[in-house]
Order: C-alpha cells, then sequence, then structure tokens
C-alpha cells in the first residue's frame, strides 16, 4: 500500500463526512500539523464551521506522522468547549470515526484503509481488550 499523503485528508474527510469536502481553514489546519506538528493556541471559526473537524485533522496527522510523511503530533487530543451539547456531538463524531476505521476494508476508500492500518500499528497487540468502543 502506498503513503499517505497531505492531499488524501480531502479523501478521508469526505469518507468521515458522507461525502463532505473539508473547508479551507481545515485543510490548512492538517497541512500545518503534517509540516511542524503545531497546533493553533485556539481555533475561532464560527458556529457551523466544522470545529469537530479538528478530531478528523488530528486522526490523519496522527496517521500520517506513523506513515513517516507529517511531524511529530501528540497521539491524544483535548478538546476544551463550554457547551455540553458541542461536547456530545464531538464525541459522537468521535465515536463514528473510531467505528468507521475499526470496519475498514477493501470495501471502503484506500485512503481510510491506510488511515486505519496506520493507526493499528500503534496497538500494543496484548493489550487487554476492556470491552466494545464508547457509542458501539
Amino acid at each position: 500500500m502506498k503513503s499517505l499523503a497531505a492531499s488524501d485528508f480531502k479523501e478521508f474527510f469526505a469518507a468521515a463526512h458522507d461525502g463532505a469536502r473539508p473547508f479551507r481553514w481545515q485543510v490548512r489546519l492538517v497541512n500545518q500539523l503534517l509540516k511542524d506538528g503545531s497546533w493553533p493556541e485556539q481555533i475561532g471559526a464560527p458556529t457551523g464551521s466544522g470545529k469537530t473537524a479538528v478530531i478528523d485533522a488530528h486522526v490523519f496527522a496522527v496517521a500520517a506522522m506513523v506513515d513517516g510523511i507529517g511531524a511529530v503530533v501528540p497521539r491524544r487530543l483535548a478538546l476544551v468547549v463550554p457547551r455540553r451539547v458541542l461536547v456530545d456531538s464531538q464525541f459522537d463524531h468521535a465515536c463514528r470515526l473510531a467505528r468507521m476505521l475499526a470496519a475498514a476494508s477493501s470495501a471502503q476508500s484506500e485512503v481510510v484503509q491506510r488511515v486505519a492500518g496506520a493507526l493499528r500499528s500503534l496497538r500494543w497487540e496484548q493489550a487487554p481488550r476492556l470491552g466494545p468502543a464508547p457509542g458501539s
């Protein structure tokens, strides 16, 4: 399988968002993460502009790091949002994304398969299984 490329984020995003295309600021964020591993101090995008997609950007950046094309980024992401409904929707999206990656197969996009494979390589196979993923 070929390595991930920064341009693959658009296809990964579309798979995670029912075919939608990322906003330019989301693509710039991924490019920044891949280039130097740094996050902006805050993301001040207006309501409805896709801030939850920072989860997708982070997952893609971690997979790219593992694949050897991106800068070193932390493996964990913490989002701070002062509204409960946003926290719930972010959790729901993260669970949906986790299920998509766990079920990655030849029926899905090649980019999703590559991201899932890169992330699986981080897993410690002897780790105890704690049950189903949240939201499953």
